[in-house]
């Protein structure tokens, strides 16, 4: 549709009213008709019924999400200066990353490679004790 870019065309993109001015005119016009609109009396309770079904089963579904504990892709860090011996543990990335002032791609690429961070830091991933 966008090919044929036809001279009568108001929008740029076929099918979007993106970008489209409107005068007050005619926001007035569609304005009225919409606060003229009457629902019948059958459709009302209809609209009630499926309104509130959709809040419950959005509270349903919170509530499911919440018993079934945290959700977490967490992995911990351990940092290690190896001039001082100290060790820090980080419940994640991110936690390491914000403290060491650098990012969390960063924090990945060192614990992939190997390499020292700033020459003093070797960042490992955390194994679980088994």
């Amino acid at each position: 549709m966008n090919v044929l870019t036809p001279e009568y065309n108001i929008c740029k993109q076929a099918g979007s009213s993106f970008g489209r001015i409107v005068s007050e005119e005619t926001r007035a016009k569609l304005r009225s008709i919409a606060q003229g609109r009457n629902h019948s009396e059958d459709a009302k309770p209809k609209m009630k019924v499926s309104w509130h079904t959709k809040d419950i089963a959005i509270r349903d579904k919170s509530i499911a999400n919440l018993s079934a504990g945290p959700i977490s892709n967490s992995k911990a860090v351990l940092v290690t200066n190896i001039q001082t011996g100290d060790t820090d543990e980080y419940d994640s990335q991110n936690q390491a990353a914000r403290e060491l002032k650098t990012n969390s791609t960063n924090i990945i690429n060192y614990i992939k490679s190997g390499k020292l961070f700033k020459g003093i830091w070797r960042i490992e991933k955390k194994t679980p004790n088994c």
